[in-house]
Order: C-alpha cells, then structure tokens, then sequence
C-alpha cells in the first residue's frame, strides 16, 4: 500500500511538474498571480518567479504534507486525534493504524498538488485575456472540487477509525 502511496504522489507530482513547464513559456512577464473580486488582478510576479514558486508549491507543499502525516504519528502520538487512539497506536494496531494515517497523508498529498497544478491553469487561462481575470466559474468549480475531496478523504479517515474491532 504504501509503495503505490508513493508511486500516485509522484506521478502526480511529475504530471503537475510537466503540465506547468509545458504551459508556462507563452505567460507574460510579469504574471497576474493574485486575483481580487470580479476576478480581476491585483498582484504580479516576473514569469520565471512565478514558474519555479509554482514548481516548488507543487511539490514541496504536498511533501510536508505527507510526510508530516506519515511520520509525525511515529514520532509524536500524542498529536494524533482519531478516535479510540489509544486502541489504534497500541503494539497490535499499531502498524495498521499508521499505514492508514500514511495513505491519508499521500491521498490529502495528491489532491493538493492536483489543485495546485489546476489553479496553474487557471491563472495561464487568467492571463491570456487583457486586462488579466481569473475565470470565476472555474475558480469555484476547483475549490468545490478540492474541498470535496478533503471532505472524502476525512470521512473516510473517521470511518476507518469509528469504533473498535468486536463492537457494535
């Protein structure tokens, strides 16, 4: 499980990596990168910071991520808040327990770098209009997508946690 943990965070990681070199050489300089009400841009970066702050946030946020989720549990239990966690971080439960927090931990790594890469697009699609405006309805649609997904991946996080083996 956790060898294709890995293997979905760095194909994704390499799809956002690739999608942003390939799409970022027609952006102006600078780059609208910061949008108020309307969609309208109100802050700007040069074209190459924008580039390599992109590449970094999307892969260096969803690192931190996972690996704040699969180590931190090994080294920290007492910061781990799921239910019954005494039960789940004891000798027989444990390696399971920390398996399923390292695969949240890889899904919430993912996502992130999934929305990253799509909020990329969002901002190439921003710039190619003059005045640059970040198309709302996509905008919207990303953060209820993302939102969702976190949404999911925490319910199923609870569901694997809810009760004790044997009880009703």
């Amino acid at each position: 499980m956790q060898r294709v943990s890995l293997f979905g965070i760095i194909a994704m990681m390499a799809v956002a990596l690739t999608t942003i070199a390939a799409t970022s050489a027609g952006l102006p300089d600078p780059v609208a990168t910061q949008f108020g009400g309307g969609g309208r841009a109100h802050g700007w970066m040069t074209r190459d910071g924008y580039v390599v702050f992109m590449a970094a946030m999307t892969v260096g946020l969803p690192l931190v991520l996972w690996v704040s989720m699969a180590w931190l549990p090994r080294v920290a239990p007492r910061l781990v808040n799921i239910p019954h966690r005494d039960y789940w971080l004891a000798a027989p439960e444990r390696a399971s327990a920390m398996g399923a927090l390292a695969g949240f931990g890889a899904g919430f790594a993912a996502l992130t770098s999934a929305f990253l890469c799509a909020l990329h697009l969002l901002i190439v699609a921003a710039n190619e209009s003059t005045p640059p405006v970040l198309p709302q309805a996509g905008f919207l649609w990303l953060m209820g997508l993302f939102g969702g997904g976190i949404t999911l991946l925490l319910v199923a996080l609870i569901w694997r946690f809810r009760r004790l083996p044997g009880r009703r």
